[in-house]
């Protein structure tokens, strides 16, 4: 339910402002990515990583001398490595590779608490937002792979800074207050699930430099964080064949790109 909310939300607010002063960019590049899942001891039972590679469209809005509101959106895609183990009993390592693509869009207003002809304005962040992308792990030899699609909705809250030569600054906490995840195990003789991560506060960071009046230089930490999920029963035909959840999630991503400015 948080995708349309929130699209809806931000279409609302963008056609209230629609005669406000905008700034509409693209933007594109690569980042740094880290998959990480636990067991319940603690112990690492896979990890992914590798570049990723995303292009977006962002649109910010000067509501009056003390706001500021953005609307972002942004496409991506991935073929990292995969670094785990099987199911079996016991497990036995398994490398191979997981295929993703996503899309993440987000509305975000900053009010500053100094005048706008300050050389250095500080305000305060708050922002909503849906990502929702697929992991689908390839197969390798007899050990079948499988797909999970997320559907998360997300909020921050935090700082911006912006200063008259060219660098703004923004990082705060970030909270997943939505998580749906759909299991694609049909396709290891099981039927698919539905999964709810547990949310857990992360943290992100951004930095952006102004290099003319067209191109900027973007860089930035992004990060989610999901604790095990509430345990399902795990079904084959509709007859039940155990339990199934996931696991506790660490996901970081450093980021950098440049942005052009209309």
């Amino acid at each position: 339910m948080a995708l349309p909310c929130i699209v809806l939300l931000g279409v609302a607010c963008w056609v209230s402002v629609a005669h406000a002063a905008d700034r509409l960019s693209i933007y594109g590049g690569s980042e740094y990515y880290s998959w990480r899942e636990y067991g319940d001891g603690g112990a690492r039972l896979l990890q992914e990583s590798g570049p990723r590679y995303f292009m977006g469209i962002s649109d910010t809005k000067e509501m009056a001398p003390q706001w500021e509101m953005a609307f972002d959106m942004r496409v991506y895609g991935a073929h990292v490595n995969y670094d785990g183990q099987t199911n079996s009993i016991p497990p036995q390592p398994l490398t191979t590779y997981t295929d993703y693509h996503g899309l993440n869009a987000e509305l975000k207003v900053i009010g500053f608490l100094n005048g706008e002809f300050a050389p250095h304005r500080w305000g305060i962040l708050g922002a909503l937002g849906v990502d929702a992308w697929q992991r689908d792990i390839n197969s390798k030899l007899t050990v079948a792979g499988y797909t999970e699609t997320y559907h998360i909705g997300y909020g921050r809250l935090g700082l911006a800074y912006v200063s008259d030569n060219s660098w703004r600054l923004e990082g705060g906490i970030k909270y997943p207050f939505s998580t749906d995840e759909s299991v694609g195990l049909s396709v290891v003789g099981y039927d698919n699930a539905q999964l709810a991560p547990t949310p857990a506060a992360s943290t992100f960071i951004s930095a952006q430099f102004q290099l003319d009046w067209r191109w900027r230089i973007i860089g930035y930490y992004d990060s989610f964080r999901f604790d095990k999920s509430p345990v399902k029963t795990l079904t084959s035909g509709g007859i039940p064949a155990g339990t199934v959840w996931q696991p506790k999630i660490e996901q970081d991503r450093y980021g950098l790109g440049f942005s052009y400015r209309f």
